[in-house]
């Protein structure tokens, strides 16, 4: 079994780790340069002194000094530059950590998710300015209403709205006449009702709860029951996710825990909180206690029915496993998106070292990439030796005439392989 180090190494883990500054005909990703050039004019504009200013005799109003400006971006860039390295150490250890735990054929699938937020997403949370000031103004209502209220049903999907378009958003807002006069009772009070077709008698502020949570559930499905959603769990990560299931499978819990709350650690950040968000809506409407979402099955059911394919939906896994690792998020919901503490324990370590100006390769390891790759390499043909050399050995297929002759060549080949498998003096017998 190869080391973790031979393991990352042979994956080329530091080489597709690195940042590289692009070439004179590169080109950046537009998500990446807008938010750079973003930050460095709302920093210049909050530091830099502008005042009325003389300069060669004349007077101009609202100026700035350009050397001022100059410091001033150039400090930003290189706090930047602390931050971008930071993350970068955040991932580093985060994958060596994960590899530490599960076996992983490929990392190109992993790295690729980790720096791709889902382009709807940044409209309602990271681009304010580009929402519509009515539709704006429609979420704002719905943001103090979810201030007011103590339910936590109602709070968790209003959250949900964050990362819903405008229209429905909009929609929904105009759809609840009512919902100002809810009391918010907590749960387990009025949202044991089964809405207005119930039997039972409510009071008026019941009713209206009922009716908003129903309003609030429909259109959260409606939105993530869209089967154009990617889901929130990317497809590159699949080896991760059987990993995962293996691993509840065999019963080891705190594993099976720790692996989840490294690949979500992976995902960025926007997809994290969505994630995040959702998991903990689905998990309270998914209680027997709660406001019954559908007539005819048990809300259980009704939430995976609803919402499963917006979170987890494999190529590769099969129906059982989704429904294992959808049941065991939703089982540890509140648990799955802390950090390990080995892993802060890592990434403390390593900052550290880069601080007093070491620069070791992200495996820790001293030995250069070529060397481990080697070494990988090396062990990896031992173990298929090792392989061939039991399967001539149990062949009952082969006489024994025959399974001599091929022993007493792979000897000559590989007599240190031969000794390992049949001990020191198993040659004399050839």
């Amino acid at each position: 079994m190869s080391s973790i180090k031979e393991r990352a190494a042979a994956l080329n883990l530091a080489e597709k780790l690195c940042v590289r500054p692009q070439g004179p005909g590169g080109t950046t990703k537009p998500v990446q340069s807008s938010s750079i050039w973003s930050g460095i004019v709302s920093h210049l504009r909050s530091t830099v002194t502008v005042k009325r200013r003389l300069v060669h005799l004349k007077s101009h109003n609202e100026c700035f000094l350009g050397s001022e400006a100059a410091d001033v971006v150039a400090e930003h860039l290189a706090n930047a530059r602390g931050l971008e390295v930071v993350n970068e150490v955040w991932q580093e250890q985060t994958l060596l950590r994960l590899l530490n735990l599960i076996e992983l054929p490929l990392l190109e699938g992993v790295l690729q998710c980790t720096s791709s937020p889902p382009a709807e997403n940044l409209v309602a949370r990271g681009n304010p300015d580009l929402i519509y000031s009515s539709n704006h103004l429609d979420r704002q209502i719905l943001r103090a209403f979810r201030n007011s209220q103590e339910d936590e049903w109602l709070c968790a999907a209003l959250d949900c709205l964050d990362f819903l378009p405008d229209q429905p958003v909009v929609e929904l807002s105009r759809e609840l006449p009512h919902c100002e006069s809810c009391d918010g009772e907590p749960a387990g009070g009025s949202v044991q009702q089964r809405g207005p077709s119930s039997e039972e008698q409510t009071s008026p502020s019941q009713s209206d709860s009922v009716q908003c949570k129903l309003l609030l559930y429909e259109a959260l499905v409606k939105h993530y029951g869209n089967t154009s959603r990617p889901p929130l769990l990317p497809q590159p990560m699949a080896d991760i996710y059987t990993a995962i299931t293996d691993l509840l499978v065999s019963a080891e819990m705190g594993k099976a825990l720790e692996a989840l709350q490294l690949c979500l650690k992976l995902l960025p950040q926007s997809s994290r909180e969505e994630l995040h968000q959702l998991l903990t809506f689905m998990s309270l409407a998914a209680s027997p206690q709660g406001v019954k979402v559908d007539k005819e099955v048990e809300n259980r059911l009704a939430v995976k029915k609803s919402f499963a394919r917006a979170i987890l939906d494999s190529k590769t896994l099969s129906k059982e496993k989704e429904d294992l690792l959808l049941v065991f998020m939703l089982s540890n919901v509140k648990e799955i998106f802390k950090i390990p503490g080995s892993l802060h324990k890592g990434v403390s370590e390593k900052l550290a070292r880069l601080a007093q100006g070491e620069q070791p390769d992200v495996t820790g390891s001293t030995i250069s990439p070529q060397a481990s790759s080697r070494t990988h390499t090396e062990t990896t043909t031992n173990r298929e030796l090792l392989v061939l050399l039991n399967n001539i050995n149990l062949d009952t297929k082969i006489s024994s005439k025959e399974r001599k002759r091929l022993l007493r060549q792979f000897y000559q080949a590989h007599p240190e392989i031969f000794t390992q498998y049949f001990g020191d003096s198993a040659a004399i017998e050839l």
